[in-house]
């Protein structure tokens, strides 16, 4: 049926989402292997998703996803759009990896591999306090109103049947209040999504008539390009026990029944009345002019007017020509508590709130000139709380006399619906542009805020700039005092910079320790002068406790139009300024140049070249021999990273720098650890025993994965550590040398070999080095490039040589050191060894 398919498509407009309350014994991984990060998108839609003042994701979704993390090596990165259009843009676009949840259609407009459905959920009509409260069957549809979401039009709404008035809303909070005012017959949305807004924000008056035959089948879609993150996330999803998915099943889509209020009777009787009161009126208003004169069947009327009158609940009061009151209803008493006697020869204005006595003039103008009057007014009661009613009122006999009727509803149920519709969409938008915690606009916030300031600029001449400014340590505080201290950092740092910046830039916060400025001028002096000022602030100590907390803030600046024309443009330019400034030492300001968005925009292509690459397989390790130089025989191999492209074997130094950079290098060096001691075990099989060097990073020293990795291959092959040799660089260990000693100390435990390589290219002391549990120095070539020649560098290389036999630590970097040293006859040299390249 046409109306079947109309149906389909509003359950897939219909997303929901939340929190997790429920526990559940913390299953053990499915495998020891790297963890995934992966970026997940939805949109709020409770409670299948619901965003908390933090920016969390709540709800079904929130403790699925955190169920699937329990099950895999997947940690999900939530990131929430205004709208179901939005978040599927973003799925077309590659921002998101995963997004739900979302229904796959026999027509998709997503360019994604989809899960099998999570749930099976019912479709229900809600009607409002307008509307039905008895059951209706779907064949009652056609002439109906029905409001659906927005998103509807986009898909082809407009091709079902033309019979069903479909009304699209950007919101549920649209779609409601449209509900009560009676603009829509009812509103098709999800059962749970449903009760959730009626009990949740306490509306009442609203029915749930009828529950449709179809059904809303939430899934994940996964981006098509990521074949490996959609296989492991089919495995998680299969790996949930049946009691889990029921237990989340059980905490958010369990509709609480009896919570709708029922009236069916009270409506039949309420339109019959209203009906019954509308011929009454017209009745006698063609009676009395017939009448005139003749009091008999003048009284018979009057009669007949509070007979009719008498049986409805609405208030009605006839006017004379003066507007004084000549009659009021006996419903009087129950709505208002005022004898409908003492009623009479008072006027209307009387008992009208002051501050809607001017609409009620100017509707008594329009009836005097032969329009109805219709207003919803609040009225005094005898108890002297204001209600507010809807007034329809209207001259008798065309206003030859000037008498008139006025009818009063109390809406004040109503009124109270729509007032609560309205603060929650308010409260809504307000927390969709607005930090939770400060107060300050957020990123959504500040977007808006600069398209408006360039709608609002001349074309010829638009000042504007934007400061992004960054703490460098804050993620160091919350490693070692705690989130909670981290939280009272953010929230002293907002009310400085509020302070120092008030009257010179609008501010905002971009989320964690991220905030942006938007300045409405582009002089340099005055853009560093403010960086300064921001920057200055954040040093300043803050007590917490009587604990002083020291921090540090870099800031980027981009101006407008040279370095960006949108608002988005304009903060990735300033974002990349600030890397700059922190790649620069940090506690710095720079700005946005072409050069610098070129680096970043290649470390971008290169970093994503670099996961794509290493999902595909396309890394190998070539082994570089290494021979002595007494008599040409290999002692070892060094591996060495290598891409099989399409065009050939390639080297991978660009995006090795580019995974240095984004932290991917940890997941990399530690495929290599095991790459190469696989490969050490297999040669081992073979006859062949040979030391196999590897490159470690100084973020992988620093991660605790890199000695587990070791840990785990000693267990499997207890020969490996005699074989496996780590060679780090100088500057590895410099970076921060205790940290540095506290990693290689473990390492060593275990038995494996450490190098130091390019040494003399830092600032380590030899005596800081002979103080950590390495076994070689390799000279840097470029520092024993003039031997044997400069007798300066002979010197040096003779006093580490001299150091190395003292710790036993002997290696070469250069064949030209060997020669040097052949040269002087020099016995040191004589183990050395050389590679060839």
């Amino acid at each position: 049926m046409r109306l079947s398919r109309a149906t389909a498509f509003v359950a897939l407009l219909i997303t929901a989402a939340t929190a997790v309350h429920g526990r559940h014994t913390e299953p053990e991984p499915l495998q020891a292997a790297p963890l995934v990060r992966v970026t997940f998108g939805t949109v709020e839609a409770p409670p299948l998703a619901m965003r908390e003042s933090g920016g969390a994701l709540r709800g079904y979704l929130g403790e699925y996803l955190a169920a699937l993390e329990r099950r895999s090596r997947l940690r999900f990165d939530v990131r929430f759009f205004d709208n179901l259009a939005a978040l599927k843009q973003a799925v077309d676009r590659a921002e998101v990896d995963v997004a739900g949840p979302l229904m796959q259609t026999a027509n998709p407009r997503v360019h994604a591999q989809f899960t099998r459905p999570l749930e099976r959920l019912p479709i229900t009509l809600v009607s409002g306090p307008m509307g039905p409260s008895h059951l209706v069957a779907t064949s009652d549809l056609p002439g109906k109103r029905v409001g659906v979401l927005q998103a509807g039009t986009i898909d082809g709404f407009m091709e079902l049947d033309a019979n069903v008035r479909y009304v699209g809303f950007d919101s549920d909070a649209d779609a409601l209040e449209a509900l009560a005012n009676g603009r829509v017959d009812f509103v098709a949305m999800e059962e749970n999504r449903a009760v959730y807004y009626i009990e949740k924000l306490g509306l009442s008056r609203f029915w749930r008539p009828a529950r449709l035959p179809f059904y809303f089948e939430p899934a994940l879609a996964v981006r098509s390009d990521r074949p490996t993150l959609f296989s492991d996330l089919t495995h998680a999803m299969q790996a949930l026990h049946a009691d889990e998915r029921a237990a989340i099943r059980d905490s958010w889509l369990e509709p609480a029944e009896g919570r709708w209020y029922q009236r069916g009777a009270a409506l039949v009787a309420f339109w019959a009345s209203a009906l019954l009161l509308l011929t009454s009126s017209l009745f006698a208003a063609r009676f009395w002019a017939k009448a005139r004169g003749q009091r008999a069947r003048l009284v018979q009327s009057e009669r007949l007017h509070r007979a009719l009158s008498a049986s409805i609940s609405d208030m009605v009061t006839l006017h004379g020509a003066d507007g004084a009151i000549i009659f009021a209803s006996p419903s009087t008493l129950g709505l208002t508590g005022y004898d409908p006697a003492s009623l009479k020869g008072r006027y209307f204005t009387d008992f009208v709130h002051p501050d809607d006595v001017p609409a009620m003039v100017d509707a008594a103008r329009a009836m005097n000139r032969g329009r109805e009057l219709r207003r919803t007014l609040r009225l005094r009661c005898s108890s002297g709380e204001y209600r507010h009613f809807e007034c329809i009122g209207k001259l008798f006999n065309a206003g030859k006399r000037g008498e008139f009727v006025v009818i009063s509803r109390d809406v004040n149920e109503q009124t109270r619906i729509l007032d609560e519709l309205r603060a929650a969409r308010e409260r809504f938008r307000y927390l969709a542009y607005h930090d939770a915690r400060t107060g300050l606009p957020n990123r959504s916030g500040l977007m808006t805020r600069i398209q408006e300031v360039l709608s609002t600029l001349p074309d010829d001449r638009r000042p504007l700039s934007l400061l992004f400014l960054d703490i460098d340590n804050l993620k160091t505080i919350n490693d070692v005092r705690g989130y909670a201290v981290g939280d009272e950092v953010i929230d002293a740092v907002a009310a400085r910079l509020k302070t120092v910046t008030e009257g010179r830039c609008e501010l905002a916060r971009l989320g964690g320790d991220e905030f942006g400025a938007l300045v409405r001028h582009d002089e340099p002096g005055e853009l560093e002068t403010l960086a300064a000022i921001m920057m200055r602030a954040c040093a300043q100590p803050i007590d917490l406790d009587g604990s002083p907390v020291y921090l540090t803030a870099s800031v980027g600046i981009a101006r407008y139009p040279e370095d960006g024309g949108t608002g988005e443009e304009l903060l990735a330019a300033a974002g990349i300024a600030l890397q700059a400034a922190k790649s620069g030492g940090r506690n710095l300001w720079r700005y946005f140049d072409s050069e610098t968005g070129q680096r970043a925009t290649n470390r971008a292509i290169s970093l994503q070249n670099l996961r794509s690459a290493f999902e595909r397989g396309e890394f190998v390790l070539h082994y570089q021999p290494k021979v002595a130089l007494a008599d040409n025989v290999v002692v070892g191999f060094e591996a060495l990273l290598r891409w099989n492209t399409p065009e050939g074997m390639q080297g991978a130094g660009e995006l090795i720098a580019a995974a240095e950079q984004s932290g991917f290098v940890v997941t990399l060096g530690e495929w290599v650890v095991r790459e190469a001691a696989r490969q050490s075990l297999a040669w081992r099989r073979k006859g062949m025993r040979c030391p196999i060097a590897v490159n470690v990073s100084a973020m992988q020293l620093h991660d605790a994965r890199l000695v587990e990795a070791l840990r785990e291959l000693m267990v499997r092959d207890p020969e490996l550590p005699e074989l496996l040799v780590l060679e780090l660089t100088e500057t590895t260990i410099a970076t921060d040398i205790e940290r540095a000693r506290q990693a290689l100390n473990d390492i060593a435990a275990l038995g494996y070999a450490m190098h130091v390589d390019d040494f003399g290219t830092g600032y380590s002391s030899l005596a800081r080095i002979s103080r950590l549990p390495v076994s070689a120095l390799k000279i840097d070539r470029s520092f024993i490039a003039s031997t044997p020649d400069d007798t300066e560098a002979c010197e040096i290389v003779k006093a580490v040589m001299a150091l190395s036999r003292w710790r036993r630590r002997r290696r070469c970097d250069s064949f030209n050191l060997a020669d040097a040293n052949r040269h002087r006859a020099s016995s040191s040299a004589q183990p050395w060894c050389r590679r060839r390249h």
